[in-house]
């Protein structure tokens, strides 16, 4: 049955893009291969992957997400939405989430949020990259345009942590439970970041995903 599944699974979302005009995949499967899904939007899965229990939902055209080598998703839920925006998940990261607390993930207005490699997420997490809505100066003019989030490799990211759009991340930092992330700590490696809004409060460490 799961064969026929992926077999079929990408001939039937071209259909149903180009009468509703957006792409909904609901993953619950192992699955890998470039997948185009109509008006220029690609899903790149690559080797060794496992998706359970994720929602990619796309809304516009030029879109992507690509998910790397030996990544294991459990409920992630994905909106990439206008056009040209991207996701991109490096080989290696897992999510640890679920239909009740999903881990989501959104990239909008042709930007991009690109997560390293090796990164471990929990479950209840945010990542947005736009306010999705407009705030105008007295000129009329819009001042909050959506930015490009990255985290680096090896980065930790706790439980209900909220990362929002111009966020930087360096590699191996951990980000505790409960921390909103809103600005640049690309140049701060091998620190944890906590609070809200977040801020380094411990420098000169790392994390490993085995209980030592």
């Amino acid at each position: 049955m799961k064969s026929i599944i992926k077999r079929y699974l990408f001939k039937i979302l071209p259909i149903y893009n180009r009468f509703f005009g957006r792409n909904i995949i609901p993953l619950k499967y192992r699955l890998f291969g470039r997948k185009k899904l109509g008006h220029g939007n690609f899903l790149d899965i690559q080797s060794n992957v496992i998706l359970k229990n994720c929602n990619i939902k796309i809304i516009g055209q030029n879109c992507k997400l690509f998910i790397g080598d030996g990544c294991k998703l459990i409920g992630a839920k994905f909106l990439i939405m206008g056009n040209d925006s991207k996701i991109i998940i490096n080989s290696g990261t897992t999510i640890n989430a679920s239909n009740t607390q999903p881990t989501v993930i959104n990239a909008i207005e042709g930007k991009s949020i690109v997560i390293g490699k090796d990164c471990m997420l929990s479950n209840n997490i945010e990542i947005h990259n736009s306010d999705y809505h407009t705030i105008l100066n007295s000129e009329s003019l819009r001042i909050n345009d959506a930015e490009d989030i990255v985290v680096g490799n090896h980065v930790w990211i706790g439980f209900r942590s909220i990362l929002l759009k111009g966020t930087k991340v360096g590699d191996n930092t951990i980000i505790a439970s409960n921390t909103l992330v809103n600005k640049n700590f690309e140049k701060e490696e091998n620190v944890l970041i906590a609070g809200i809004p977040g801020r380094v409060v411990r420098k000169n460490i790392n994390w490993c995903r085995q209980l030592i």
